[in-house]
């Protein structure tokens, strides 16, 4: 890993260059590593001379406490313990006192990173970085390790890069060659090479380390561990680059034989185990490196002979192989130089002396190479000059070697070595040992007859062993070896003795099967075999003249019954052999008819037969071979090729592939019972039938559920309960593997049930019903089986290889996986979605026993496979990586599963959460998420960081939803933290490497992988507090100071370094923004994943105004946000990504917006609105967010799996919803909604090609519904743009004056315009056309408020887009398919249809506003029009909804807005009086009223637990509207007529204010039912008034108060002794306006009917007490003011914005208090004129009736010089018609003015002193002289005053005419 600084190089050690290398991370690119290497060329051809000794300098800089840092050169002051310390390092390292310091310093390091990672956050982590370092002698061992490990390093490094160099593959190879073939090809290397392993070789154990026995063997072992590396060294030199001179491969040799090929170790009695081990290896490979420089290969010679056993075809096919193949130049070799071939005979003659045998052995192959050598130059030129120049006759020498390697044993030992070896993964270069023994071994082969050699099954096995697990070996074999008839002897020789000794050539051709190419060579070998070799009984053979088969021959020899293969008699034969006797002929037959017998014969008598187990094992593990290698075409041809085997009852009748497999079945079925199980059969068997179970599925699963050891579980025991007879392999099978340590047939059933799962899923296999039942039974009980019996335990059994352990562990949570990650089983049901959640059951809701296995895997941590790695057991630590990879796939498998199915808490996610595991070598206790968390920093499987994190993103979802309180994360990570963030950090700000340089897939892996840790980040944001303000605040970093006195903190990567800086989130973001382009590029889902993380921290700006600070801090990052807001889509797969992340940043600008204080700050922000909401761009982002581009995908899908008899539902493959989790694992693309990787799993079709294109339609349909997803998320976030936009700036955004208005109508529609153009609503259009018409709605209202500020001649000027815009508007609600919509049931067509009838409302508001400021008459012209069009749509919906008879929930509110729609159109139509009648007319010809009568009579208004019904909503809108038509008398006229009375007098609200049950008011709120009561009685009021005929509809008045005669004169009876609130008052002045139409009404000449005297005598009788009271309030503030109570928390609000101030509401409200009891005066004082006319016309001569029935002079004086003086205070001198016809309620500051105007303006108050003038004259002509005195002073102080203020010019003509009225008034008195 890269160190920080400048100076630092890439790697901070050799260690880490060598697991790049090894390990092929491309972590670092080209040119870096390059220069790397470059720079330290020096270093690495000098080897181990690189740990240079002490060094006067460097101790003296040491002593003087301040060291220049090897490094990074940077000088560091150190302390006098450490400085001490470190000598003592070097002193017994004899080392360079710098590097010792450097040693030191990287241990600390270590320890620091290793405790941070393993130990306890809360306890041991954190006491490591508080307590001081002790330099003791367990920190001095630490650093030996380090320094000897460094060491290896840098010696296996080398080896390493001379394999790089070679691999072309290798993503560094080109770069590596550069710098290292110089160095392997400077002869100075090899001397430096070859001298310090003779050093290492010839050295002692120094006296640092002699005094202590366990330092002593360590040095030692590390001794051996450095020859073996520089042995290796040299072999990779030999063996792949440099070519070895003669003299130089004698050099060596002979070198090597001074140290006894590596035998002879001075230290030899101090080593333990481990180094007799290494000893073994050092001497190997010696011998190894001796036979390499021989050159034993090209010494045979490498041409092909024309044999005639091969046919045509495979002459021209080795032909071309062979000239197709790069030569390599030639050198002279050491077999033609005579006299070097002298001296090495001469130097290995000693070995042919009795020696010790266990030595001895280890010369064995050198001696056998010589001495094949030797006999291959026997005839050659180079032999003869060999005897003359020296004596030496080549034959008889080669054959005294050849005999003493046989004696040695040789053939054993090379046995025993090679299998000894390592995997290739631990050691790449067993490869080339196997190469070099195979040449040995062709060379002896080649040089001498083995056909009879009492050796020669010896030799086969060792050639077995060697082409073994050797891809390469074997098509050398084939390809090179097998043409040449020398170097193929042996397999000749085997096939001459088959099938008498068969087991050779059967394990010989299964070694030689590792690619399907090799594969086909054998299986064709196979079927075409021309000889055989066996025994035969007396009498078969005649002898005489030659031998000829004296009767039928049995190929078979008698194995089966069956299946016996006759040849003949007569047929010539050879006799091999009496004595036993043996035959041979030449037969053509094919060797699977033996194999066939075999088997046969097994079942025939499996115990005691003659054949036995291993050989049948033999035959099965060929055949497994064969098909393993083979596709399902092939592996079925072979399958029919193996049954062309003609039974001998039956000739006409063939064995069929179902007969072969029972055949198999029944095998495994006999061996499991054998007393001693036979577990190589067992293990061959159960492959046997997981190969075959993809070839011939049904036969397989039929065969295996009769099959008795295979584990029965019940299907539905939820608990795995074993059944009758199913307990085999629990019962015997383990136990008996338990007692042996090894687990094949247990493996082998592992891989069977996994393969199972597999083609259980597996779609378009043509099972039927039937055999999908015994599948899920099988299958069930198989996975059942492993759940219970296997999982749980296998921790705790006994284990020779720790591989199996592993293996079985991994295999286990692979076949749990399969089962999981098919979720289409879940939604079809049946057995396998019984299974899946079986699964999901026990693991989510089970018990700990099943979830530990996995935990414990999971709690392994990083460590886990970096101790196998570091001991260069990369086989071991692959596995435990691909468990580690398993058991986070597992639980997150689970998680995702718990998130759809919507679980509550579950056991799995507190197992985690509370989970401990004991890591690290001090077996401390570490919380299981922090290891988890640790997982992301992994660097050598790249799948673990990226499972990791979304396996904590998981966590932190689920335990958001704990409660009461979630749990802490940061708390989990302890002291930790700080270190987990960076890494997060780190991870985040990686950098993609330039093109071409790491492959695609480990691209698209860190590109995944640094957007889950932005996925991450954000996630924690949201969920943990905590931990998200560390990831936003960081942490600062600094050098590490390693001292007495300081603590051992700080960042556990660096070294050194001065500077401080802060790790955060925002610092990568920073980096990802200033170079978007190129990460949009390389790593195009980036930059969403960073928007959507700003988007969250712009989302919550009031709880992120620090880290918002921050980012904007960033240089230029508006201009950088609105720069990708304004980058063209480019072509590529980064179009979606780009489009995605400008939908984030919409919701970003939105979110700036509405959180933002100042607008005058937010230029970008306007300037990115203007942008998005121009023509064309609005018009594009709304065209691509309705167009469908999946619809003929999908079509072209369905129909690809009707072709393919596939009955698919492709909707199962959607991938479930999780909620919050889907937007961060999911990436656009080809796997978004449908999850194709799962099709392409499933998908089984014997033509690749055709499977290929159903999955690359999927990715085409997810290609589009991403691309549709982006496109609709653009839409909606530039929907919430421009609403925050609107609602936060206003209509500046679109600028100033009528340009301002005419850009906000245009926008509109635009958008009208497109919703308009959707004929078709699916459910998609739908939510845009609601997400639109929401935005319109918005804007008109915008509009309809900003209009009333607007001048006449602005309105004008924006009129022509206004009615262009209105008119888009009436295309989307005139509609067909719109007006469709009313009765769905869909949430997005409610709210689509809603939201623009209420666009239509709010327009019609605007267009009332305008028509006030406007005066034209084609403005009012077009605004009739507009309503024209309105009026029939709002009509007939209202009538289609009254008439269901039932209206509730959606529809209830389009009854409220319609029934709203049509109050203001014909509010304004009256205003406008153009097509007035019209209106009126399509009323009248609707069944509007009588429906709503019907509708306000059966309705309720009772409350809900939500609130008040619908029905009340719906009543209250149709009051209002009613009150509207009451005031057109052609409309008041079909009110009563309609029944209006009658409706209101039956309706419950008439009900509860009989019964007394509508107060004013409920607790703090105005009572609803009390509201609709003075609605009514408004209605009444305005119907009487308006009706062209009052007087018949009195009566009905008349008797509609009756009726509700108790709340009437409740009211009047106290008026106002109490408190004074507006629900009373309102209610009094619908009372008195009410009586004053009807006497209005009794005296019109229309009223025919009989009057009731008496009713309106007591209404005004009641009146008359309301008037003194009122007058007297009036007259006395203080007395008003008190008794005035707020009450509603609506009348509260209203009087605060009556105010404009909260500090004067109470003087606001009072004034409207006034306001309301003026009012009630007027109605009263009109009443008692109107009434005293009446009267009069009743009650001839007595004319002052009223006077003298309670009005008092004084009253009328008091009320008229309150209207006096209430006159000369008003301005006001008119009121609109408009203001007149509004509501009253106070929870409006619009009405609270209104209600003012209507009582505080001129003509108003002159109409009532006007009437309280007349009623003061009647007053003077009723009473005597003194009650006239007063009266007349009265009115003349009146007439003086108003005198005055006309004079002022006060009242204007309103006062003047009252002037005049009173001169007359005066006249007549």
């Amino acid at each position: 890993m890269a160190l920080s600084g400048n100076k630092t190089p890439i790697f901070s050690s050799r260690l880490q260059l060598f697991q790049t290398i090894e390990r092929r991370l491309a972590a670092h690119s080209k040119e870096a590593l390059a220069a790397y290497l470059a720079s330290q060329k020096d270093s690495l051809s000098r080897l181990l001379d690189g740990f240079q000794g002490p060094n006067p300098a460097a101790r003296k800089s040491v002593e003087s406490l301040s060291v220049t840092h090897p490094l990074t050169g940077d000088r560091v002051k150190i302390t006098q313990k450490e400085s001490a310390f470190v000598l003592r390092v070097a002193d017994a390292l004899q080392l360079d006192e710098t590097r010792a310091f450097a040693a030191v310093r990287d241990v600390l390091r270590n320890r620091v990173a290793r405790m941070r990672m393993h130990g306890s956050p809360s306890t041991a982590a954190g006491a490591a970085t508080t307590a001081p370092v002790l330099y003791d002698d367990a920190l001095l061992e630490e650093v030996l390790a380090h320094h000897f490990e460094e060491r290896s390093a840098a010696l296996d490094v080398v080896s390493a890069l001379v394999r790089c160099m070679n691999d072309a593959s290798h993503p560094y190879s080109e770069e590596v060659k550069k710098v290292v073939h110089p160095i392997i090809h400077d002869s100075k290397f090899l001397d430096t090479a070859v001298m310090q392993l003779m050093t290492r070789m010839a050295c002692r154990v120094p006296a640092a380390f002699e005094q202590d026995a366990r330092k002593a063997v360590f040095w030692c072992t590390q001794n051996l561990r450095e020859q073996r590396s520089l042995l290796n060294i040299l072999f990779n030199m030999f063996y792949d680059e440099v070519q070895c001179g003669p003299a130089q491969a004698v050099d060596i040799i002979m070198k090597l034989d001074s140290t006894r090929f590596g035998l002879e170790q001075p230290n030899a009695p101090l080593f333990d185990n481990e180094s007799h081990q290494m000893w073994k290896d050092v001497s190997h490979l010696c011998i190894l490196i001796a036979l390499t420089v021989m050159d034993l290969e090209r010494a045979m010679g490498t041409t092909v002979s024309d044999d005639d056993s091969m046919d045509a075809d495979d002459k021209a096919f080795y032909a071309s192989l062979n000239e197709s193949s790069p030569t390599k130049p030639q050198q002279l070799l050491l077999t033609q130089c005579p006299n070097h071939i002298y001296e090495i005979t001469k130097l290995l003659q000693k070995y042919l002396s009795p020696t010790n045998p266990s030595e001895g052995s280890v010369y064995s192959p050198l001696i056998l190479a010589w001495g094949s050598l030797l006999q291959k130059l026997s005839s050659s030129e180079v032999a003869n000059k060999l005897l003359q120049d020296h004596g030496v006759q080549a034959a008889s020498v080669s054959v005294r070697f050849v005999d003493r390697a046989n004696q040695l044993g040789v053939f054993q030992y090379l046995y025993s070595s090679t299998q000894a070896y390592a995997v290739i993964e631990d050691n790449p270069n067993v490869i080339g040992y196997k190469s070099v023994l195979k040449g040995l071994l062709t060379l002896f082969v080649a040089s001498f007859n083995v056909d009879d050699s009492p050796q020669f099954d010896a030799i086969v096995t060792c050639f077995t062993q060697l082409f073994k697990n050797s891809p390469d070996l074997c098509e050398q074999f084939w390809l090179q070896d097998y043409p040449v008839e020398e170097r193929r002897t042996l397999l000749d020789a085997a096939r001459s003795r088959f099938p008498y000794q068969q087991s050779g050539l059967i394990k010989f051709l299964g070694s030689l099967i590792s690619s399907p190419q090799t594969a086909s060579f054998v299986f064709r070998y196979l079927t075409e075999l021309q000889t055989y070799t066996g025994a035969f009984e007396a009498g078969t053979v005649d002898t005489f003249p030659t031998p000829t088969l004296a009767k039928h021959y049995d190929l078979a020899q008698g194995l089966s019954s069956r299946f016996s293969l006759l040849v003949k008699q007569g047929k010539a034969v050879q006799i091999l052999s009496a004595h036993p006797p043996v035959l041979h002929m030449f037969m053509p037959y094919s060797a699977f008819h033996l194999f066939v017998a075999q088997m046969d014969g097994f079942l025939e008598n499996p115990a005691g037969g003659r054949v036995g187990a291993e050989t049948l094992q033999d035959w099965l593990d060929l055949f497994n071979a064969i098909v393993e290698q083979c596709t399902v075409e092939e592996a079925r041809e072979v399958l029919e090729s193996v049954c062309a085997v003609v039974p001998t009852e039956d000739e006409e009748g063939a064995l069929s592939p179902s007969d072969l497999i029972c055949m198999v079945c029944r095998v495994f079925g006999r061996a499991c019972a054998f007393d001693v199980l036979p577990v190589g059969l067992l293990t061959a068997c159960l492959k046997t039938l997981s190969l075959l179970l993809g070839v011939e599925p049904a036969s397989v699963w039929y065969f295996l559920r009769q099959e008795m050891p295979i584990p029965r579980y019940s299907v539905e025991a939820a608990g795995g309960a074993a059944g009758v007879g199913g307990r085999y392999m629990q019962q015997r099978l383990l136990p008996f593997e338990r007692s042996l340590g090894h687990y094949d047939t247990t493996l082998a059933f592992l891989d069977l049930v996994l393969n199972m799962c597999v083609e259980s899923q597996k779609l378009g296999d043509g099972v039927d019903s039937g055999v999908q039942a015994i599948q899920m039974d099988v299958l069930t009980s198989c996975v059942k089986y492993i759940h219970s019996e296997v999982f749980p335990t296998y921790n705790s059994w006994r284990y020779a290889k720790l591989s199996d352990k592993l293996n079985i562990g991994l295999k286990v949570l692979q076949i749990f996986n399969v089962v999981l990650r098919d979720f289409t089983a879940t939604t079809g049901g049946g057995g396998s979605g019984e299974l899946r959640q079986f699964l999901v059951t026990s693991y989510l809701d089970g018990s700990m026993f099943q979830v530990a296995p996995v935990l414990d895997i999971l709690g392994s941590g990083s460590e886990g496979p970096n101790q196998f790695y570091r001991q260069h057991k990369v086989f071991e630590g692959n596995i435990v990586d691909e468990c580690v990879v398993q058991a986070l796939m597992f639980v997150k498998m689970l998680l995702i599963e718990r998130k759809v199915s919507g679980r509550s808490q579950t056991l799995l996610e507190h197992a985690i959460l509370d989970r401990s595991v004991v890591t690290g070598s001090n077996q401390d206790m570490t919380e299981l998420v922090h290891v988890i968390a640790s997982y992301v920093s992994y660097e050598f499987n790249l799948s673990i960081p990226l499972l990791s994190m979304e396996v904590l993103i998981l966590l932190c979802s689920v335990a958001a939803e704990w409660t009461p309180r979630p749990p802490s994360f940061i708390g989990y990570f302890g002291e930790d933290a700080l270190n987990i963030v960076s890494a997060f950090v780190e991870l985040a700000s990686d950098k993609p490497l330039p093109a071409g340089e790491e492959s695609f897939e480990i691209a698209k892996a860190k590109e995944s992988i640094q957007r889950a840790a932005f996925s991450f980040v954000t996630v924690v944001i949201q969920t943990q507090p905590g931990l998200g303000t560390l990831f936003l605040t960081g942490s600062e970093t600094s050098s590490v100071s390693f001292s007495a006195s300081t603590s051992v903190a700080g960042k556990a990567s660096q070294l050194s370094s001065t500077a401080t800086t802060t790790v955060s989130i925002i610092s990568a973001i920073e980096l990802i923004l200033k170079d978007w382009k190129h990460v949009l590029k390389d790593r195009p889902s980036i930059l969403p994943s960073v928007l959507k993380l700003l988007e969250v921290l712009w989302r919550g700006a009031p709880e992120f105004q620090s880290a918002l600070s921050k980012l904007k801090a960033i240089s230029s990052f508006w201009e950088i946000l609105l720069a990708i807001l304004n980058a063209d889509s480019p072509g590529d797969e980064s179009r979606l990504h780009l489009q995605m992340a400008k939908s984030l940043l919409y919701k970003i600008f939105a979110n700036e917006v509405f959180h933002s204080r100042d607008a005058s700050k937010l230029d970008l922000m306007m300037k990115a609105f203007r942008a998005s909401t121009a023509v064309e761009s609005i018009t594009a982002i709304v065209e691509k967010a309705v167009l469908d581009p999946i619809g003929e995908i999908k079509d072209k899908l369905l129909s690809q799996f009707q072709s393919l008899e596939l009955a698919v539902d492709v909707q199962k493959f959607a991938r479930p919803s999780t909620g919050v989790v889907e937007d961060f694992f999911v990436q656009l693309g080809d796997n978004l909604y449908y999850d194709s990787t799962l099709l392409e799993v499933k998908l089984s079709h014997p033509d690749e090609r055709v499977s290929y294109a159903v999955v690359d339609l999927m990715k085409e349909l997810n290609v589009g519904l991403s691309e549709l997803d982006v496109n609709v998320s653009t839409l909606k976030a530039v929907v919430s743009f421009i609403k925050v936009c609107a609602l936060k700036i206003g209509l500046s955004v679109w600028g100033t004056g009528s340009s301002a208005s005419g850009s906000l109508l245009a926008l509109i529609s635009i958008l009208c315009k497109q919703m308009a153009k959707q004929d078709r609503y699916s459910q998609r259009t739908l939510g845009i056309c609601s997400d639109l018409s929401s935005v319109v709605t918005l804007l008109m209202n915008i509009w309809s408020v900003e209009v009333s500020s607007q001048k006449a001649v602005d309105i004008l000027a924006s009129s022509p887009v206004l009615f262009e815009s209105l008119d888009a508007l009436r295309t989307c609600f005139s509609g067909s398919d719109f007006r469709n919509l009313i009765f769905s049931g869909e949430l997005a067509a409610h709210t689509f249809y809603n939201q623009i009838w209420t666009a239509v409302l709010v327009t019609l508001k605007g267009l009332s506003v305008s028509v006030d400021t406007v005066n034209d008459a084609s403005f009012y012209a077009s605004c009739g029009n507009y309503v024209m069009n309105v009026v029939p749509y709002s009509l007939r919906p209202v009538e289609e909804i009254l008439s269901t008879g039932s209206v509730a929930g959606s529809v209830a509110d389009h009854a409220s807005v319609l029934i709203s729609v049509l109050n203001e159109s014909m509010l304004l139509v009256d205003r406008l009086g153009a097509s007035a009648d019209s209106c009126v007319s399509l009323v009248e010809q609707s069944s509007v009223v009588p429906l709503l009568m019907t509708f306000i009579y059966s309705s309720s208004v009772s409350r809900t637990s939500d609130g008040f019904s619908d029905d009340f909503l719906i009543t209250e809108c149709a009051l209002r509207l009613f009150l509207v038509f009451a005031r057109v008398p052609a409309l008041a006229d079909l009110l009563s007529a309609s029944g209006l009375i009658a409706a209101f007098c039956n309706c419950e609200i008439s009900q509860r204010v009989v019964n007394g049950n509508a107060p004013c008011y409920v607790a703090q709120d105005r009572n609803p039912v009390h509201i609709l009561w003075c609605l009514m009685v408004t209605i009444v009021t305005a119907t009487l008034r308006n009706k062209t005929n009052p007087g018949v509809f009195f009566n009905s008045v008349v008797g509609f108060l009756k009726l509700h005669w108790h709340q009437v004169d409740g009211v009047f009876s106290a008026p106002f002794e109490s408190m004074l609130n507006c629900g009373r008052l309102e209610e009094i002045e619908a009372y008195t306006e009410l009586m004053h139409e009807m006497v209005t009404a009794a005296s019109s000449p229309s009223a025919t009917e009989a009057i009731d005297s008496d009713f309106i005598a007591g209404c005004r009788e009641r009146c008359l007490r309301v008037l003194n009271h009122s007058v007297y309030l009036l007259r006395h503030p203080a007395t008003l003011s008190a008794k005035a109570s707020v009450v509603s928390r609506d009348e509260l609000e209203g009087a605060i914005s009556a105010s404009g101030n909260g500090k004067e509401f109470q003087a606001a409200f009072i004034e409207h208090v006034r306001a309301l009891l003026l009012l009630i005066d007027r109605n009263i004082v009109s009443f008692i004129c109107i009434a005293y006319n009446v009267e009069a016309c009743l009650t001839v001569g007595n004319t002052a009736f009223f006077v003298k029935g309670g009005l008092g002079l004084g009253t009328l004086s008091e009320l008229l010089t309150y209207c006096v003086d209430a006159l000369s205070k008003t301005k006001n001198t008119a009121i609109s018609v408009k203001q007149t016809q509004q509501a009253s309620s106070l929870g409006d500051l619009v009405v609270v003015d209104l209600i003012q105007e209507r009582v505080w303006n001129s003509p108003s108050l002159c109409f009532m002193i006007s009437q309280l003038i007349g009623l003061m004259i009647s007053y003077v002509i009723a009473h005597d002289s003194d009650g006239r005195r007063e009266a007349m002073d009265h009115i003349q102080q009146t007439r003086s005053a108003l005198d005055i203020l006309s004079r002022d010019g006060k009242g204007g003509n309103s006062v003047k005419e009252l002037l005049v009225e009173l001169d007359s008034f005066l006249e007549v008195v």
